[in-house]
């Protein structure tokens, strides 16, 4: 709700940055002249073809009224948010029964929060909203993949919709073929059919994605050398740390904090799932999804980082990745929800200890968020203002240095 008002009070009609990029399109959407291929057209690295199709809809129904583009993202947060608590509520409920209330609190400060500031007031970020959405889903249709046809097309559908929304999305195919084959050796059963055939879809989607591609830029570069190396690590590391850390950006120890719990994450992340799968001996049908999740997270830093890097550690700690970053944290919650519901069964003293560990590290994150939604509301705060003197500028002009914090080539817009 208080992200909803937010919105409401501080969203500013007027585009921002690459929003104007829509311009032209919809130049050609009113002349008639638009086609196919000009949305099919890389911006930048990725294929944005189905949130330009939306945008552009939704512009032509309101007069190109940010506002309803705004809500559409907060619907489709919402709904990720949904399926990430109704999945992870059965996935505990067949471990043993219990209940973790904390689940809904963490997955809502994590998916809602204001430390993603730029992806809630600028309706372009539809892509990663959408890329989002798919992999949830996605992940949770292909855990039944194997014995539902109907799954396993909704699944491909997930995977349409999240590489051709963001080039992120091209990370999904692979880590599903590795979900369907250890859900394959966990069932004992030979599904021949199901692997191949999505083999050939990821194929068939890899090279419509680069079927005549030309990024703006390199999209990816590999970092050759002990300093580029280093550079590159602490950039994934401050790039999954940022989720919880975002609201020392403006501090001089922003960064090695940030690639200091970004560690911390990651190592939690494979210490969770050695001791679920080896000492716990929980099920690999159960582990597979938030080990995708995680992985789909790390490797999305590993694909910024090979692109971004060379634009500086601060860079890493940008707001509109945080919502790519969360998912390695989401799955965290999702493994610690497992082990607290394996430690049900546990001796009274292990319990109590694993409660107070598992208390301790709740209230850290949740301090650790709410100081970032805290820093996000103040920065929210100063964009709009800024925003609103760029719209007024664009409706009475005065002075065309008040245009920059819009787009930063003034001559464009103008």
């Amino acid at each position: 709700m208080y992200l909803l008002l937010l919105i409401l009070w501080f969203h500013v009609d007027v585009p921002f940055r690459d929003e104007w990029e829509l311009v032209p399109h919809l130049e050609q959407l009113y002349e008639g002249t638009l086609s196919v291929y000009d949305i099919w057209k890389p911006q930048n690295e990725h294929r944005v073809f189905f949130p330009k199709i939306v945008l552009l809809s939704l512009a032509w129904l309101s007069h190109w009224n940010n506002l309803y583009e705004l809500l559409l993202n907060l619907a489709i947060a919402v709904a990720t948010f949904l399926v990430l608590v109704r999945h992870t509520n059965q996935v505990r409920r067949c471990i043993a029964d219990g209940n973790a209330a904390w689940i809904p609190l963490v997955f809502s400060l994590l998916v809602f929060s204001l430390n993603q500031f730029e992806n809630w007031f600028m309706g372009l970020q539809l892509c990663l909203f959408l890329n989002v959405f798919s992999v949830v889903v996605g992940y949770t249709l292909l855990a039944r993949a194997l014995t539902s046809w109907r799954c396993f097309l909704g699944a491909v559908g997930c995977g349409l919709l999240a590489t051709f929304s963001f080039a992120n999305g091209l990370l999904y195919w692979p880590i599903a073929l590795l979900m369907l084959g250890l859900l394959t050796i966990a069932k004992g059963q030979r599904h021949d059919g199901q692997l191949v055939l999505w083999f050939l879809v990821s194929v068939a989607v890899s090279w419509a994605y680069f079927c005549d591609y030309s990024a703006a830029r390199p999209s990816f570069t590999l970092p050759l050398g002990v300093a580029p190396l280093f550079l590159y690590v602490s950039y994934v590391l401050s790039y999954l740390g940022s989720p919880l850390t975002i609201f020392a950006v403006a501090s001089p120890f922003a960064v090695p904090c940030s690639a200091a719990v970004g560690a911390g994450g990651t190592a939690a992340f494979g210490f969770l799932i050695w001791r679920l799968g080896t000492r716990d001996h929980l099920a690999l049908p159960i582990l597979v999804y938030p080990v995708a999740l995680g992985c789909y997270a790390i490797g999305s830093g590993l694909m910024i980082g090979s692109g971004r890097s060379e634009l500086g550690l601060a860079q890493a700690l940008s707001s509109r990745y945080i919502i790519l970053s969360s998912l390695l944290w989401i799955a965290n919650a999702i493994l610690l929800a497992m082990l607290g519901q394996v430690r049900t069964q546990a001796t009274t003293l292990e319990k109590k200890r694993f409660t107070t560990h598992e208390s301790l590290a709740g209230i850290v994150v949740v301090v650790m968020l709410v100081l970032s939604s805290v820093g996000g509301t103040v920065a929210t705060v100063r964009r709009a203002e800024k925003r609103q003197s760029g719209r007024a500028e664009l409706l009475n002009p005065q002075d065309a240095q008040r245009l920059l914090p819009l787009y930063p080539d003034v001559t464009v817009i103008r």
